[in-house]
C-alpha cells in the first residue's frame, strides 16, 4: 500500500489527527479454502487485486522521538476475483475495514 496523509495541528502537539488516501495491490498465491459445510462452495480461491484506501487516524507524541498511532482504514477492492466450484471467476466488489495500532520513531 502507498498513501498520502495530511496531519492537523502543530507538530509538537500531544495529539495530531490525520486523514489519508492511497492505493493498494494485493498478491495472493496458492491460497485455497475448503468449506466442508458448503459442498457447492468448495475449492474457494482468491486472486490478486488492487484498489484504493481512505484512512483516518490519531498520532500521540510520547516524546520528541517516539509516537503511538491509532488508525482506521477502509480498503475498496476494485479488481479482485474469487473462484468457487459453484461460481467460477466471480468479481469481488466492496470494502474491507482495517484497524491498526503502531508505535513509531522519528529520526
Amino acid at each position: 500500500a502507498l498513501s498520502v496523509q495530511c496531519h492537523f495541528g502543530n507538530a509538537d502537539a500531544v495529539f495530531r489527527p490525520f486523514l489519508g488516501v492511497g492505493g493498494f495491490k494485493s498478491h495472493i498465491s496458492d491460497v485455497q479454502v475448503t468449506a466442508p459445510a458448503a459442498p457447492a462452495a468448495t475449492n474457494i480461491r482468491g486472486r490478486s487485486g488492487a484498489g484504493y484506501i481512505v484512512t483516518a487516524g490519531l498520532d500521540m507524541n510520547i516524546n520528541e522521538t517516539w509516537f503511538a498511532r491509532l488508525d482506521a482504514r477502509l480498503l475498496y477492492a476494485s479488481d479482485m476475483r474469487l473462484d468457487t466450484a459453484a461460481a467460477p471467476d466471480q468479481a469481488m466488489k466492496g470494502s474491507m475495514p482495517v484497524a491498526g495500532f503502531s508505535v513509531g520513531a522519528r529520526f
